[in-house]
């Protein structure tokens, strides 16, 4: 009988350790789920800003291109 109940309490005491690590498992995946989700969502915002300051030197180069011709012909014609 003593054999039964410490196989008994052997099996109880692995049972806990597994419910113990299973939990923190749990809390792991649910952290590491939010964390990734954050940078994400951080990601999105940084390519958002990318585009916009992309778009803004593209225009600003375009603008000024313009500038120079536009100069470039008032001088030929006023030179």
């Amino acid at each position: 009988m003593d054999e039964k109940n410490w196989r008994v309490k052997k099996l109880e005491e692995s049972h806990e350790k597994l419910d113990k690590r299973t939990d923190e498992l749990e809390k792991f995946k649910y952290s590491t789920v939010e964390k990734l989700t954050t940078i994400f969502k951080r990601l999105e915002t940084l390519e958002n800003s990318n585009k916009w300051v992309s778009q803004s030197f593209f225009y600003l180069i375009l603008s000024g291109v313009i500038g120079v011709v536009f100069f470039l012909i008032q001088w030929l014609v006023t030179g």
